[in-house]
Order: structure tokens, then sequence, then C-alpha cells
């Protein structure tokens, strides 16, 4: 028997499971916003210059969390965390094909993209590793088949993920959860 049998084995029933996680939270949720936050390409020069360019999960995480305490603080108000209001979703952490993350993020709350893509427009551009062009906001359709959908495209295969500098997002393969205090 293949020794790698049982890793695979396990790998797929834990895949399936976050599937069916995901899945839940959307419908439970009614999720009706999913973005895509994709971070800027490097400058050239930079890249040769320093050799590695890649923006880093700690970095990442940081800058996200910064990005939705101002997106929150726009939203309800500076204190956001007071009153218990505030963007809540179920997202994944992605490697685009030059080795730079991204996130996909199902947002739980009850909200337009009309008033997200406002929030994100006055504070993405504080923020070096976003730009405007780098973040998609989309409306969910509310059917079965759209949450289903959208499950299997936030569950990848994390085989392919680099080891992360974020020991806890690991345990979890590449799924983070958005709260009051930004990404867990």
């Amino acid at each position: 028997m293949n020794p790698n049998y049982h890793n695979k084995t396990k790998r797929n029933q834990l895949k399936q499971a976050n599937k069916e996680l995901i899945k839940n939270y959307i419908e439970q949720n009614q999720c009706n916003i999913f973005m895509t936050i994709t971070v800027i390409e490097p400058n050239m020069e930079k890249k040769w210059k320093y050799n590695d360019w890649r923006i880093s999960n700690n970095r990442l995480i940081r800058d996200l969390n910064l990005l939705f305490c101002w997106i929150n603080s726009h939203l309800y108000g500076r204190r956001y965390k007071k009153h218990n209001k505030f963007l809540e979703g179920i997202g994944a952490i992605e490697y685009q094909a030059n080795g730079q993350p991204h996130i996909h993020l199902v947002i739980a709350n009850e909200i337009t993209k009309q008033e997200l893509d406002e929030a994100i427009e006055r504070r993405v551009q504080k923020l070096k590793i976003f730009s405007p062009k780098g973040i998609d906001v989309q409306e969910i359709e509310q059917s079965e088949s759209s949450h289903t959908r959208l499950s299997q495209y936030l569950v990848k295969d994390t085989n392919k993920l680099p080891n992360h500098e974020t020991p806890h997002l690991q345990m979890s393969g590449n799924t983070v959860f958005l709260g009051i205090n930004g990404f867990y």
C-alpha cells in the first residue's frame, strides 16, 4: 500500500468537512457578499534588488485586519466593538501563480455591494499592499447550487500551499474567519 494513501484520504475527508462547514455557514447566515482581495504586483526593481518580494501571510493578515477595522468604523461608527456591530465572514487564503497571497471572503452581514464598495474605496489606498483594482465585490445569488459552488471554490487543494508564517492558519488549511478582532 502506498504510504501517502492514508494522508491523501485524511486530507480529502478534511476538505469535504471544510466544504460542508463553509456551505452551512453561507446558508445559515444568508451571506450576500463575496469578495476577492488581491495584493498589488511588486515593483520589478525591488523584486530583483531584494530577491524576496512576496507578501508574507503575517503581513497580509495584519493589513487585512487594519483594512477591516477601518471598514467597520466607516460602516458602524468608531465604537463598532462596543456596540457589537462589525463585519463577519468566512474565507480562504490562496496563492497566485507568482506566489503572492490573496483572499476570498464571504460576508455574513446584511450589507449592500454599494455600501461596501464605498467603505473600501475610502480606506484601501492607505495600505500599500492593496489597490482598489485588486478588490472585487460581488453579490451572492441565494440558491443552494450557488452556495455549493461557492463552498467548492473556497476549498481547494491545500497541498500546494507554502509553509505559513502564520501557524494558526495552517491548522485549518487555508480557511479563515472574520470577526470583531479581524481574521483568525
